[in-house]
């Protein structure tokens, strides 16, 4: 049984590992560049 606020938790989890993914190289150049 699953209920709407834990479909909105695996959806919120889902796109922050994919931002993480997509944003990660940013931040490390980031970090690196100082």
């Amino acid at each position: 049984m699953s209920t709407d606020w834990q479909k909105t938790l695996l959806a919120a989890v889902f796109a922050d590992h994919l931002l993480y993914d997509q944003l990660s190289p940013y931040y490390q150049n980031c970090f690196y560049a100082k």
